[in-house]
Formats: C-alpha cells, structure tokens, sequence
C-alpha cells in the first residue's frame, strides 16, 4: 500500500491510478487537515463490496463457508482441464461483527 500527498498525487495522477488498477495497490491520498482517501481499483472496490455483502449476515456467511469447505473436497481429478479453485477471504474489523 502506498501513500502520497495531494499535491504530488496532482503532479503524478497518472502513475498512481495505473498502481490502483494495474498492480492492484490501494493508495492512500494523505491531504493535511482535511480526512485521508484511498484510490482503489474497480475490481478491488467490487471484490470488497462482495466480500461485505456475503458476510452481512450469520446466515450467508455460513451458506458460503459451507460452498467453500464443499468445494475443497471435489475431486479435482474429475476434471483434469480445469485448476483446483483456491479461495481467499478477506475480514475486515467492521465488517466481522454478525447483523441479521
């Protein structure tokens, strides 16, 4: 994660944006006195926003770590052609507690 100030992000809009999409960086736009940002790309932003979503509740969260554990016990020797799925999940602190 990188972290730039607001009149060098100006300067270098361009480089910092391609980090976000390209290298899939966040970059934090530090701006003073003013609350800090940080530049995602689309995708990141969308991953998250899925992420949230499927832990909202108690409920889908279970459904979804029930599909992983699933998935994990296919035989991936079924279909040589296709790569063993690999899952990563990402908490955040304020997503993590349970609303139903």
């Amino acid at each position: 994660m990188q972290a730039v100030i607001y009149s060098k992000l100006r300067e270098k809009l361009k480089h910092y944006l391609d980090i976000a999409s390209d290298q899939h960086e966040p970059v934090i736009v530090t701006r003073g006195d003013e609350k800090n940002v940080v530049i995602l790309s689309l995708d990141d932003y969308n991953a998250m926003a899925k992420t949230a979503y499927l832990l909202s509740t108690e409920n889908k969260m279970k459904h979804m770590l029930a599909s992983i554990d699933q998935a994990k016990t296919f035989p991936s020797t079924d279909f040589p052609s296709t790569p063993r799925a690999t899952f990563k999940i990402l908490v955040y602190p304020s997503l993590s507690s349970s609303r139903t």
